[in-house]
This record gives structure tokens, sequence and C-alpha cells, in this order.
């Protein structure tokens, strides 16, 4: 079952053990969400109930459950989250491998990244979400212009994709080119979970990857997934958990690898 949503295009990437191997393409709302705010200004109890993404309406299984996904994390209200920023760090037990700093203005359709690369460099890049392109970047403190600046801006790119993939998932099941597929149940009696096929028709960089997310079928929430990656790699699932909300979105902040000790954590997280 395809599904089409809102929003522009933003991406799904999955993650190497030290950085991003990009996946496929899901929804930034920047631009869009930009043209659609009110031209009027209402008070600010209507403002936030037009800034509302209605949830698609999608026949079936698969459908019901994406939606139960979509408007437990807060989907629906997305649009009236105008800046993100968040911390996506790596962990191997205590030990940080990695991290990425986010200061995304959701709105404006512009993400500023910070993170330094396999080789101890340390990166700050400001990138246009829908050109790819960055309007400065520095490399060790210092200015970069011409090609290397054109690199920054797509790796900055494809950091956000991976990140905020991990961090927003749940509310971009209705994205373009997304397929859903109702996978049955898992788990043993008094804690059977639903499963939610996720693939993709044509988009984002590795279209062949694969997920199956397990959902709580009383909340909606999400509690695992196994990603099968474009390739000859084994499957892996991953722990969902660490629930908050955050302004008008719930969302979990800890991701962790099925019997090992690798961990996804956001932290310093700012919506506004």
């Amino acid at each position: 079952m395809r599904v089409k949503g809102w929003g522009v295009v933003l991406s799904v990437c999955l993650l190497g053990w030290m950085g991003c191997e990009p996946a496929s393409d899901a929804p930034s709302p920047g631009a869009q969400a930009a043209e659609e705010m009110l031209v009027e200004e209402p008070g600010e109890r209507d403002q936030e109930e037009a800034l509302m993404a209605p949830t698609p309406e999608v026949e079936g299984p698969a459908g019901e459950l994406a939606a139960k996904v979509y408007e437990a994390h807060g989907g629906p209200r997305w649009p009236q989250v105008k800046e993100l920023g968040f911390r996506f760090v790596v962990k191997a037990g205590e030990e940080e491998r990695f991290a990425a700093t986010h200061d995304w203005k959701v709105w404006d359709g512009e993400d500023r990244v910070q993170w330094t690369d396999n080789e101890g460099q340390a990166w700050d890049v400001t990138v246009d979400l829908a050109s790819r392109e960055a309007s400065e970047a520095t490399l060790d403190g210092t200015p970069v212009e011409g090609e290397p600046l054109k690199a920054a801006g797509e790796a900055a790119y494809q950091r956000w994709v991976n990140d905020a993939y991990w961090l927003l998932m749940p509310i971009k099941v209705f994205d373009p080119g997304v397929s859903l597929e109702y996978g049955g149940e898992v788990g043993e009696e008094g804690q059977r979970r639903q499963v939610l096929e996720l693939s993709f028709e044509g988009v984002g960089l590795t279209p062949g990857d694969r997920y199956e997310v397990q959902v709580d079928p009383q909340t909606g929430e999400v509690r695992a997934w196994t990603m099968h990656l474009q390739g000859d790699r084994p499957p892996s699932t991953v722990l969902w958990g660490g629930y908050e909300e955050l302004g008008p979105l719930r969302l979990p902040l800890e991701r962790t690898w099925e019997g090992g000790e690798r961990q996804i954590v956001f932290d310093t997280l700012r919506v506004q």
C-alpha cells in the first residue's frame, strides 16, 4: 500500500557505527509549512488549531495502525514546530562515540549542523534543506569556500537526513513514497505488538531498505524496529524507549540495539 502525506521531502538514513549511511526520503516540512502559515493573525488557540496536519485516511489494517502511530507521537501537531534543536549521540555503553548537534529552523527549511568527523575535524555547517547547499561553513574554525563548501553542504544534509529520521520516524509514516503493510503480531501473550512494515518506492539514497516497526496496540507507541538494510547485512532489531513530551510532540529519546551496548540517544532537546 503506497501512501502520500504532507510536507516537502526529509529523508531516511541508517547509521553506520561512526557515521551515516543515507537510506531513503522522509519529509522536510520547512518550506511548505511556511507557505501554509496563516495570512491573518488569529489568537493563540485559533492559531494552534489552524496549524494542524489532518491524519491521512488510508484504508486497511496498515493504514489504521500507521494513523495510530502518527497521532500518538504528535503528527497532527507537527506544523506547530517552528524550531527543533537536538543532539544525536551514538554510545557504546557509557562511552560517547559520536555526536552531532542540530539547530533546525523548521519553517525556514534550514539546519545548522555541528559534528566531528572520523578524522577528528570539526565541522559547523548551515545548510538549506531544499537545495542541499551550505550558506556558510567552517572546518576547525576556518571558513571554507568553493568546492569544499559544496561538499560541506551535502555532508550536513546527509547528517540531517539520518539524525532527524531516527528522531521523527513515527510522524513520517505517511510521507510520499512510503509503502505500508500490516505485518501481524509478535511477542508473548500479554505483551503482543502489532507490526507496521515500511518500505520505499523509488525515493531516497538507499530505497531498498525496509523496516518492521513494532507498535504497542494500546498506545500507538513504537517499542522496536527491525532494520533490513540494502545490501547483504543481516537485520538488526533496535529497542525504542524513554518517551518524553516535547512541546506538541511525544517522542522516544533512546534507541538500544537488542543484545548489545550500542545505543543512540537524543539530548539537549529544544522545541519552539
